[in-house]
């Protein structure tokens, strides 16, 4: 649950068999050496540690889960408006990243097609809000004093060694 300003945080901490019994699906795991834990999308986990622990852990994502961070991006950005603007993220906190740098560097640096295909998906609705929170600049009669530079992809590593890309 949230703790009602939006912030996202998690307001109580309950013991796995009050939410077994609100019918909240609840799994134990144990990471053995050499095993890999997968937190699903829209998941939550902990973890607890008794006595002295080293640990590693890696965020990644594959192709699958850009709708889910679609939908994220979307509603941290609503929470945003709604608490005012200021780059709100989780615990009121600056969001962690840029969802649409994200996205762009790895569509700059992607040679997979699939993979291409599902960033291009994601990468339409976001051009599509950012032509329109533009178009509303103009109407509100904002200018735009400077042309910025235009970035470059940078071609992927291997047309880089043969000379090709641009």
């Amino acid at each position: 649950s949230q703790d009602g300003d939006g912030g996202g945080r998690l307001a109580a901490l309950l013991p796995p068999p009050v939410l077994s019994a609100a019918q909240l699906q609840v799994c134990r795991a144990e990471q053995q050496p050499g095993e890999l834990l997968v937190t699903a999308p829209r998941a939550y986990h902990i973890s607890v540690s008794h006595g002295i622990t080293v640990s590693e852990s890696a965020t990644f994502a594959t192709e699958e889960w850009l709708p889910f961070g679609l939908t994220a991006h979307t509603a941290a950005q609503q929470q945003q408006h709604a608490a005012g603007g200021g780059g709100v993220g989780v615990g009121g906190g600056p969001l962690p990243f840029c969802f649409e740098e994200l996205v762009l560097r790895a569509a700059c640096n992607e040679p997979s097609v699939r993979a291409s295909a599902a960033l291009l998906a994601v990468l339409e609705p976001l051009a599509a809000s950012h032509a329109a929170h533009l178009s509303s600049l103009a109407e509100a009669g904002v200018q735009l004093v400077e042309e910025p530079p235009r970035a470059r992809c940078a071609p992927p590593a291997a047309a880089r060694r043969s000379g090709k890309g641009g």
